[in-house]
């Protein structure tokens, strides 16, 4: 069976918000800095600790939430496959692969193995290639409810689904973490 989607071009506010909540999940561990950085305020009584360590990490979140808002605009040649991203597109999906098309003649052909996950929201599918490369499939896209079902039932089967679960790169962690230790 293979769907067809209708025409969607993926708003650059969604894609920021997105990604950004993505690399703050993914990076979780720059919290943890920063919280160490701010223990000596215990046991000194200096908010010089405290003040350094804030505006390290407003800077830091600063720095990635200013890069994600430059990516759609960039118009570099080297960044032409990126700015094919935020063009209207639609999308052939079957169990095999998903094809992006940018017109009747070119497209662009994603294998499912290629997936690192797969969050499922209320009324949208996220798939993460990477921290910065994802696919927002929000449900008004579809044609009719079947191909939502079919596309959830895909998802599982390659074990893709994940709800929207900000604990995800922390629960891998640990999980990679015991695995080595049984071993």
């Amino acid at each position: 069976m293979i769907i067809k989607t209708k025409k969607y071009q993926l708003p650059n506010s969604i894609f920021v918000k997105i990604t950004f909540k993505n690399i703050f999940i993914k990076f979780w561990w720059v919290n943890l800095i920063y919280i160490f950085l701010n223990l000596p305020c215990i046991i000194l009584p200096s908010w010089w600790w405290s003040i350094v360590s804030t505006i390290l990490l407003i800077i830091y979140h600063l720095f990635w939430y200013l890069q994600l808002l430059a990516i759609p605009h960039l118009d570099k040649p080297k960044f032409n496959r990126l700015k094919k991203w935020f063009e209207k597109v639609s999308y052939e999906i079957n169990s095999q692969q998903i094809i992006i098309k940018y017109n009747i003649k070119e497209g662009t052909s994603l294998k499912w193995n290629e997936i690192q996950r797969t969050i499922v929201t209320k009324d949208s599918f996220i798939l993460f290639f990477s921290p910065l490369h994802i696919i927002h499939l929000p449900h008004k896209i579809f044609t009719n409810p079947n191909d939502i079902k079919f596309i959830e039932s895909i998802i599982k089967q390659k074990k893709l689904y994940h709800t929207d679960d900000i604990f995800f790169y922390v629960k891998k962690f640990f999980s990679y973490k015991n695995t080595i230790e049984k071993t």
